[in-house]
């Protein structure tokens, strides 16, 4: 019977030394950075993990966080954020100006892949952002990110359910102990260079 997380597995085992220090790394360093921000404008690094992943969608990853510091400066100053320019969709906009204003983070993200997103940013270990690349790690063919179907709810699960299963057997072949979202960076670092990409973008996240 084939293994409906076998393509994981296999993108996994075909990483380098470098890809998995890096994707173990992944979300912690993207948690310091949202502890950086905090602490520079007397934020919660929960909320600012929260702005990153609002402003996430379309938006490449050093850009995004560029976005989350300008419009945290700009909010702890007592302008409108909504004014600055940013790499993103409107309405993402303004689910960040919410979750500044202390709305709920999941409710106003409210998008399965960006509360995802956050969750893992946050270090919460029980969530696996599935964006076009997961997707594509999943089923194991590259499929042109636009061309990606619609994820639904009961596939999304699945597909976390998959990465969730393909961690433990990592974990106990390898003796290791990654978490499920350390397991879908480091394939996504290794599913980066196999596909010749160079740079992280999180609107199809990472």
């Amino acid at each position: 019977m084939k293994l409906t997380y076998g393509n994981i597995l296999a993108t996994y085992f075909l990483a380098s030394e470098s890809e998995i220090r890096q994707g173990i790394a992944w979300y912690d360093d993207a948690y310091m950075i949202a502890n950086r921000i905090a602490d520079s404008y007397n934020l919660a690094s929960r909320t600012v993990a929260g702005v990153i992943a609002a402003l996430s969608p379309g938006n490449k990853w050093e850009r995004n966080i560029k976005d989350a510091d300008n419009f945290c400066r700009v909010f702890a100053g007592g302008g409108d954020p909504l004014g600055i320019k940013v790499s993103t969709y409107g309405l993402n906009r303004t689910k960040a100006l919410a979750i500044l204003n202390g709305e709920d983070i999941d409710v106003t993200l409210n998008g399965r892949k960006t509360v995802a997103f956050y969750h893992c940013i946050a270090g919460d270990d029980g969530h696996v952002c599935i964006d076009g690349h997961a997707y594509n790690i999943w089923m194991g063919e590259r499929i042109p990110l636009d061309s990606v179907p619609s994820i639904g709810k009961g596939l999304y699960a699945s597909i976390v359910s998959d990465y969730i299963q393909a961690t433990t057997l990592i974990n106990r072949v390898c003796q290791v102990e990654y978490t499920a979202p350390q397991v879908q960076a480091i394939t996504w670092m290794a599913w980066r260079r196999m596909i010749g990409e160079s740079e992280k973008n999180n609107g199809e996240k990472k």
